[in-house]
């Protein structure tokens, strides 16, 4: 929550390795704390010292909750994952997890891992 409140702006949200980890999709295990905000949004504090700062454009499908604090969606972790570069293995353990949960569809999990097989070539 504090990361979140960090950024000082109401469309922060939990991201990348760190909403793999909190969703417990897989076994990674960040060293600092992923927060998004909306690109051009300034974040002016100090203290941001254990965090890695993501900017970008998130849709409200996008974007979820877990325990009150604004986090990415399930998907938009594992899509954000492959962005970064994510070991596969882990990436594939995270779609497997999330489709278990029915928390993506089939046909979300088939493009994410077709995007795998493409990337980590």
């Amino acid at each position: 929550m504090l990361a979140v409140l960090w950024a000082n702006t109401p469309d922060a949200a939990l991201s990348h390795d760190t909403a793999l980890a909190v969703y417990e999709l897989c076994d990674i295990n960040p060293d600092r704390i992923h927060v998004i905000v909306p690109k051009g949004h300034r974040v002016s504090k100090r203290g941001g010292d254990a965090y890695t700062l993501h900017r970008g454009r998130l849709s409200e499908a996008d974007l979820s909750w877990w325990q009150g604090i604004r986090t990415v969606t399930e998907k938009t972790a594992i899509q954000q994952g492959v962005d970064t570069g994510v070991p596969a293995h882990l990436l594939r353990a995270a779609i497997d997890t999330a489709r278990e949960r029915g928390r993506i569809t089939a046909a979300e999990a088939t493009d994410l891992t077709t995007q795998i097989e493409t990337t980590y070539v």
